[in-house]
C-alpha cells in the first residue's frame, strides 16, 4: 500500500510530493505536511515541543540574557503550541481538533476558535473536493 500511494501522490502535478522525509527536513527545509502513523506523529510533536525548553536550558548556562531579547520571546512564541491550540484531524467528516493531552485554557479557548473557524469555511468540505480534483487528475 506505501509503494502505490508513493505512485500515486507523484503522479499527481499539482501536488509537491517529495516523498521520505528525515528528522532534519523537518526544522532545515519544512515541508508542509507529513504523512506518518500517530505514534510517530506524536514522537515528533512531542520533540518540537520540547525545543523551547531545551534552547532555555541551555541559554540558562551560557548566556542568559539571550532568554530576555524581544528575538528570543518571538521564537518562544513560535514554538509555544498554545499559540495553535491544536491540529484538525484530517479524514473525518466534519471539523475534529486535537489538541495536548496538557493543553492550557488559553491553548483549548484558541482550539475552539480554530474549530469554529474551520467549520464556518467549510474546511472538511473544502478538503474533500480538493482531493477528489486532485485524485480524477491521477487518475
Amino acid at each position: 500500500m506505501t509503494k502505490e500511494t508513493r505512485t500515486l501522490l507523484r503522479g499527481i502535478p499539482a501536488l509537491n510530493f517529495r516523498g521520505n522525509v528525515e528528522g532534519h527536513d523537518l526544522f532545515h527545509n519544512p515541508p508542509d505536511v507529513v504523512v506518518c502513523d500517530g505514534f510517530v506523529g506524536n514522537i515528533v510533536l512531542k520533540f518540537y515541543e520540547s525545543v523551547s525548553r531545551l534552547i532555555v536550558k541551555l541559554a540558562t548556562r551560557s548566556a542568559p540574557a539571550l532568554l530576555t531579547s524581544a528575538d528570543m520571546k518571538e521564537i518562544f512564541r513560535v514554538l509555544d503550541y498554545s499559540e495553535y491550540g491544536g491540529a484538525p484531524l484530517l479524514g473525518v467528516k466534519g471539523v475534529c481538533i486535537i489538541c495536548h493531552g496538557s493543553s492550557s485554557p488559553k491553548s483549548i479557548k484558541v482550539a475552539i476558535r480554530g474549530a469554529v473557524h474551520a467549520a464556518e469555511v467549510g474546511l472538511s468540505s473544502h478538503i474533500g473536493a480538493q482531493m477528489a480534483a486532485l485524485a480524477g487528475r491521477a487518475a
